[in-house]
């Protein structure tokens, strides 16, 4: 029987979360009027919260650190972030969820 609730409970969560993340909608990068500097961001998809500095320098993302620790290859989808300055990159593997909240973090930190 508890087998049971447990299973039933996180198919439940698991919905809702991809709901959740279904719902969130991240806006195109413009930096157009993006001054200087290092801003941070955070966002929130139910339980993945992830929070982020991004620095900015002429116009382009130089250095995206996430502040506390996400699952899967975090790194490498910052990386591709910088590269392409663009948030339209691949996500992580097995993690969509995370990789959407990460990129709406950078979202919220260039557009406070």
């Amino acid at each position: 029987l508890i087998v049971i609730v447990i299973v039933i409970t996180g198919t439940v969560y698991g919905r809702r979360l991809s709901r959740a993340a279904a719902e969130l909608v991240v806006p195109p990068l413009d930096l157009t009027d993006v001054a200087n500097g290092t801003y941070v961001g955070t966002a929130a998809i139910m339980h993945v919260q992830p929070q982020v500095s991004v620095t900015v320098a002429d116009g382009r993302i130089t250095a995206i650190t996430l502040l506390n620790p996400m699952v899967g290859d975090s790194a490498g989808l910052v990386d591709r972030i910088v590269a392409a300055q663009s948030l339209n990159v691949d996500g992580i593997t097995s993690a969509t969820i995370t990789s959407k909240a990460i990129k709406a973090a950078i979202s919220d930190a260039l557009t406070q």
